[in-house]
């Protein structure tokens, strides 16, 4: 990353006025994947610590803004070059305003990201634990709206105008678009089996969504047939775990959603305190562990609401309950899913250099190879 960072072709130009970057990079975003003994301590991790996976923080392998106008975005993990980082962005934002703050410092300073250096990081090990960084996740997006508008706050209690572009303002969006796909999707499904005519149309359009990975998956094995005896199923298989239980969260996930965007707007605009919660990952992963039984029962609404859902939808006739059947059955199933997934996995055979099998428990292993 020193090497990519002080390239000639990367270092950063400024701007005749000195305040922004108009050329090369403060910062370089390299790929984060997950560690293996991460990866595979529980069954949450085995099905969802997939590198192949979309999800644009710990996922970032390529990248649609730095192919097509040379500049990636910052996810938290990287190097800078310290004298521009600090020339641009000291006294730029409020005090105990951000939360999150890699996107937006990124977007004022240039990013590139370098695909062939890797980082490990530890994924979560259970859904609850996934939960809780998501939910802070959220929270730090919606904490940065203000950077959406023509003028910004800055230190001191000041406003200017919006230094960012259109482009990195876009990025901005993109992430609140982001977390309102949940709730949207939800709402959706809701409207279609009890306002439309036609709820089988509703649930078939979702369906095909949450199952389009699969199909993909399916096509590739179509027109690009695997080599004799290797095991052609498994990436179908993976595919169809994570689609099913991302349809069984869907209900929480909303939820937690919208739970994150409304403690926002209360402590911006009332409380105006705990802007900057936040915990550790290893304090976010011990408190999971203590956590399953109150967090399962805090949402057996879950479980009763379908059942409510099915009856108003057996009321609307034959048509309706079909339609809603299939995502009921598995949103019910959503506190023995959280159970379940957040077992143990079972133990893969690695040797250590001595040519024994590791006694180190797989959450110290976890750390060991993040510290590396």
């Amino acid at each position: 990353m020193i090497e990519t960072l002080a390239h000639p072709l990367n270092q950063a130009r400024l701007s005749p006025d000195g305040r922004r970057v108009i050329r090369g990079y403060t910062i370089i975003q390299p790929s984060v994947s997950a560690t293996l003994p991460s990866a595979t301590a529980t069954w949450f991790s085995r099905i969802f610590a997939d590198p192949r996976g979309i999800d644009p923080y710990t996922h970032a392998v390529s990248d649609v803004y730095q192919d097509l106008v040379g500049e990636g975005s910052y996810h938290g993990k990287g190097i800078y070059e310290l004298r521009t980082f600090h020339r641009l962005l000291s006294g730029r934002f409020p005090t105990a305003h951000l939360l999150s703050h890699d996107l937006l410092e990124g977007s004022h300073v240039r990013v590139g990201l370098a695909t062939d250096i890797e980082l490990l990081d530890v994924f979560p090990s259970s859904y609850i634990a996934w939960w809780n960084r998501q939910h802070r996740w959220i929270r730090g997006d919606w904490q940065i709206i203000d950077w959406l508008k023509p003028r910004v706050p800055v230190g001191g209690g000041r406003v200017e105008p919006n230094p960012l572009s259109a482009f990195n303002r876009w990025k901005i969006f993109d992430n609140l678009r982001r977390s309102l796909v949940p709730p949207a999707t939800v709402a959706l499904l809701l409207a279609g089996w009890l306002l439309t005519p036609a709820p089988m149309l509703w649930s078939g359009i979702i369906a095909g969504l949450m199952l389009w990975p699969v199909l993909n998956s399916l096509l590739a094995l179509l027109f690009h047939p695997p080599p004799p005896g290797t095991r052609f199923w498994r990436e179908p298989r993976d595919r169809l775990l994570r689609s099913m239980f991302a349809v069984i969260f869907l209900p929480d996930y909303a939820g937690m959603a919208l739970d994150a965007i409304a403690r926002v707007a209360y402590r911006r605009i009332t409380s105006h305190r705990l802007l900057l919660e936040w915990e550790t990952a290893q304090d976010a992963h011990r408190r999971a562990r203590n956590q399953q039984r109150q967090f399962v029962l805090s949402r057996l609404w879950i479980p009763a609401a379908c059942v409510l859902l099915f009856v108003g939808a057996a009321w609307l006739g034959t048509s309706a309950m079909v339609a809603v059947a299939p995502f009921l059955l598995l949103w019910a199933l959503f506190p023995v899913a959280v159970i379940v997934i957040n077992r143990p996995g079972e133990e893969l055979a690695r040797r250590n250099f001595n040519g024994g099998r590791s006694a180190v428990p797989a959450h110290r292993r976890a750390a060991n190879l993040e510290i590396f």
